[in-house]
């Protein structure tokens, strides 16, 4: 299962993310072990629907950073699905996705 997080803050991720995920000895979060993987997203940019003039001809699309600290978790193990449960968001549309996912 993916699971999608979303805080204010890193500090706040993290603070989410301990006693649930593995952290080394020197404190960084480990995020690729047997039970999981975590993809963190400090600056995730959505696409507003707006087109910007590239000076050349052409066209780019707009995106403006979204608010808050996001991170996509891959994981089968239950245990954590339910104790990141207060920090996972429902999303129709994932700017991001797993391997894996259609």
């Amino acid at each position: 299962m993916i699971l999608r997080l979303k805080t204010n803050t890193e500090k706040e991720m993290m603070a989410a993310f301990k006693g649930v995920l593995r952290f080394n000895k020197d404190g960084k979060l480990i995020t690729n072990a047997k039970n999981y993987f975590v993809y963190l997203m400090p600056r995730l940019l959505a696409p507003t629907g707006e087109m910007i003039p590239d000076g050349e001809g052409g066209e780019y699309p707009e995106k403006l950073q979204l608010d808050g600290y996001h991170a996509n978790v891959s994981t089968k193990d239950k245990n954590i699905a339910a104790a990141l449960k207060h920090v996972t968001v429902r999303v129709k549309s994932p700017l991001v996705k797993m391997s894996g996912e259609i």
